[in-house]
């Protein structure tokens, strides 16, 4: 038995691993993700989430930073264990907002969902929230190219639509089940 605990201590967020007899198994603090994965200085998060595979966490968040460069709402991964990386999964448009992200992790693959309302109220369309995602290696944490969303020359990795509700004003809260066809 065991288990894994994600938590926060002041505004890091740490995992501690436990054996059966509540042994930490992480040293006294356990695993922290409290590098931004931008660089940039310091930062909080929100809809903390994570998966534990293997011996090693990976986790998404929502991140905001209150000082420049001004972010708000980016969603970010991580990785502790064997394999250690940071990234900015997604950065939004100045008036949108992207919260509730999820993980799945399965071999090379890890996937970050999570609700976006990037197109509510645009000139050019107007649709309710959405839920978006971005393929990741999950050894690297390098973008899947195939989920590019620039259709042009450029490269847009802030996440292909999943779903698309041109009317939901609702955030849709996505819940990722592992499957086996």
């Amino acid at each position: 038995g065991g288990a894994v605990i994600l938590f926060k201590y002041g505004n890091v967020i740490r995992a501690q691993r436990i054996d059966g007899s509540g042994n930490r198994l992480w040293g006294n603090n356990g695993l922290s993700f409290a590098t931004a994965p931008d660089g940039g200085g310091a930062f909080t998060t929100t809809n903390e989430t994570m998966r534990y595979v293997s011996g090693d966490v990976f986790v998404a968040a929502t991140a905001s930073r209150a000082a420049a460069p001004v972010v708000t709402s980016d969603i970010w991964a991580w990785r502790r264990g064997t394999g250690n990386w940071g990234r900015v999964v997604s950065t939004p448009l100045p008036t949108s907002v992207q919260q509730s992200p999820q993980l799945h992790v399965s071999g090379a693959s890890c996937v970050v969902l999570w609700d976006d309302n990037r197109f509510y109220n645009q000139s050019y369309i107007n649709t309710g929230y959405g839920i978006f995602g971005l393929k990741l290696n999950s050894g690297t944490g390098a973008p899947d190219a195939a989920w590019d969303a620039d259709t042009g020359a450029g490269t847009d990795y802030n996440g292909v639509s999943i779903v698309l509700n041109h009317y939901n004003e609702f955030v849709a809260r996505p819940l990722v089940v592992p499957y086996n066809d």
